[in-house]
């Protein structure tokens, strides 16, 4: 019976099996130290706290203030963006080429923005969206991340923001 074992190199080598190949008991080491490496690696991974939270509608005032990170809008690009949410329920966004303001309630356990969008001079009445908190820790302080969705004139926008939790 013939066994294929693919050694460090990029040939296969075909050997009886049962034979003893050098190449392929180094193959089996460095795929076991890879192996190692990776669960390490999983475990640091694995030890970040991240955690959803549910809102309630007398959360929404602990979440008044100024949130900073980045937003995909209708020119489909990354840029950077400050959503600002006051106490009494709006919102206001500004980017580099683009602004929204509206409302924004809690629903469900997460959050509804809802108000109009421009952009470059278009503007759309019609902007939705709809995002969840998310808590991590972050160097022994715990960040706040808003991440949110929705549309606009019929086009796909998404969001994400954070701040140290106050």
């Amino acid at each position: 019976m013939l066994c294929i074992s693919r050694p460090l190199s990029v040939r296969w080598t075909i050997k009886p099996s049962g034979g003893h190949d050098l190449m392929g008991t180094k193959y089996r080491r460095t795929s076991l130290l890879l192996v190692g490496a990776f669960a390490v690696s999983a475990l640091a991974c694995a030890s970040t706290s991240l955690s959803v939270k549910s809102l309630g509608p007398s959360d929404l005032a602990s979440l008044a203030g100024t949130w900073q990170g980045t937003g995909r809008g209708l020119l489909a690009e990354n840029r950077p963006i400050t959503v600002t949410i006051s106490a009494d329920g709006t919102f206001t966004t500004t980017g580099t080429v683009y602004a929204t303001q509206g409302i924004v309630q809690v629903k469900d356990g997460g959050l509804l923005f809802a108000g109009g969008f421009q952009a470059i001079g278009e503007q759309a009445p019609n902007y939705v969206a709809t995002a969840m908190l998310v808590e991590e820790m972050d160097s022994g302080q715990v960040v706040q991340i808003l991440s949110g969705s929705g549309f606009s004139n019929g086009r796909g926008i998404s969001f994400m923001v954070r701040r140290p939790k106050t």
